[in-house]
């Protein structure tokens, strides 16, 4: 399978699998592009939401450093009135960016797809930039 097969199938696996999720793309953190997206609302601008989200990664990891801390960033949730963001980094240089619907506690569940799709590399990625998240999840074994 293709890197690009397995990157869209990282999206659709986590809008099929996981409770009120709208929308997933995987996002490139250097250059802000959605490297692939999948939706259930078409009104989902999720390219114009990769764009914005990588500023705020970015940011995030600046201020990890400049604190020194010794952790590795997990998630960035944003909550509004009618949706829940969700960013998680799974390499050094990729991102999830996801859309929720508000009455759902999504966290676990993502988790858990990355995890599972941590089995299939993505494509021809070095060691660093392989996903890193291990959340166990009962299908995920």
């Amino acid at each position: 399978m293709s890197r690009q097969n397995k990157l869209n199938a990282l999206a659709q696996g986590i809008i099929d699998n996981v409770d009120g999720c709208l929308g997933a793309s995987v996002v490139d953190l250097e250059t802000g592009f959605a490297l692939a997206a999948a939706v259930h609302d078409d009104s989902l601008e999720l390219d114009l939401a990769a764009a914005y989200a990588t500023e705020m990664v970015k940011a995030k990891m600046k201020a990890i450093k400049a604190l020194g801390l010794e952790s590795d960033l997990n998630d960035i949730v944003l909550t509004f009135e009618d949706q829940l963001h969700i960013i998680t980094p799974i390499t050094s240089k990729n991102f999830i960016y996801t859309v929720f619907t508000p009455d759902v506690d999504p966290v676990q569940e993502l988790h858990g797809v990355i995890a599972y799709n941590r089995a299939q590399p993505l494509g021809t990625l070095t060691a660093e930039e392989q996903p890193r998240h291990a959340a166990p999840h009962p299908w995920a074994a």
